[in-house]
């Protein structure tokens, strides 16, 4: 079932001493919006972050025989750092958590490396999964920039959206 907000827009012009107000009725289903809100939190969900914030945390607290950070590659990193254009500030907020999690607590070095390892290993399934989202991303926010464009072609006020900051990169 769709559900439909109408909203009530007042427009008033000024022109030369005289006033005209004009009352614009319009129903609109925001399901693209929850749509985009649905998906970017099901990538902000992904543990791409999480993952290169723990191997640099093991790094520099565990010791380890080799390097997990050049383990897991610059793969990795430059995929959690798109993970982070999602929600600004996950990477650096996971960074410290890792680093605090791990400093000091050495029995928490080897759950810490069988999760980075376990990762890395299911990381085509996790990156094809991650392209799926960012093409069903980018679908949505075409219709929405196409809504937009109708809407400008009709002389029609922008809605929430369009002004929003939904359209495409």
């Amino acid at each position: 079932m769709k559900r439909a907000i109408a909203f009530c827009l007042l427009i008033v012009t000024c022109f030369a001493g005289t006033a005209k107000a004009t009352v614009i009725l319009e129903n609109w289903t925001p399901e693209l919006e929850g749509l985009v809100r649905g998906i970017t939190s099901q990538i902000e969900e992904m543990p791409f972050i999480r993952v290169w914030a723990y191997a640099e945390a093991i790094d520099r607290y565990c010791f380890p025989a080799k390097s997990y950070a050049n383990v897991v590659g610059v793969t990795l990193k430059e995929t959690a750092r798109h993970q982070d254009s999602f929600s600004p500030g996950m990477l650096a907020s996971a960074e410290r958590d890792a680093a605090d999690h791990l400093r000091g607590e050495y029995l928490a070095c080897a759950p810490a490396m069988k999760f980075v390892e376990e990762t890395v290993a299911r990381m085509p399934e996790l990156v094809e999964k991650l392209n799926v989202l960012q093409m069903q991303i980018n679908d949505v926010k075409a219709k929405i920039a196409t809504a937009c464009a109708i809407r400008a072609r009709e002389g029609s006020p922008p809605l929430k959206i369009c002004i929003g900051g939904y359209l495409p990169d």
